[in-house]
């Protein structure tokens, strides 16, 4: 076992987005029993350190949890700053990530089989929204 040079926060959603979430996807709203999402971040030293990295990357993490539900920037809550982002989900900090896996490394990128069944998964999505797709 290893240290991971990188923290953790684990985001879960509440009620404002499920009930968001109902409008947008509702044939998908079985999953909202699922475990949280986890996000890995740079470490940091202190509590107060580890908010303020969660308050910057925030917005991020707030459009990455839309993303499960709807690519269509349109849809999106207009606000998604801290204060809202704390309405919509919890977020629990996590300052120590271990590696349990001594026998597969790390790695930063998917596979090849991984990235063909995202990019499939993207596919269907945009023919979903009728093409719109995400655009950044």
């Amino acid at each position: 076992m290893s240290v991971v040079n990188r923290c953790a926060v684990s985001i879960q959603a509440r009620q404002p987005l499920i009930d968001w979430a109902m409008t947008v996807a509702p044939e998908g709203c079985e999953c909202f029993g699922f475990p949280p999402h986890v996000y890995l971040i740079p470490e940091y030293d202190s509590a107060e350190d580890g908010e303020e990295l969660l308050a910057e990357c925030c917005e991020w993490i707030f459009e990455e949890e839309l993303c499960t539900w709807s690519y269509d920037r349109d849809l999106w809550p207009q606000d998604r700053n801290l204060e809202q982002f704390q309405q919509w989900f919890t977020a629990i900090l996590h300052p120590l990530v271990i590696d349990a896996d001594d026998e597969e490394e790390l790695r930063n990128h998917p596979s090849a089989e991984e990235q063909a069944a995202f990019d499939a998964m993207a596919r269907k999505l945009r023919r979903a929204d009728g093409g719109q797709g995400f655009a950044d």
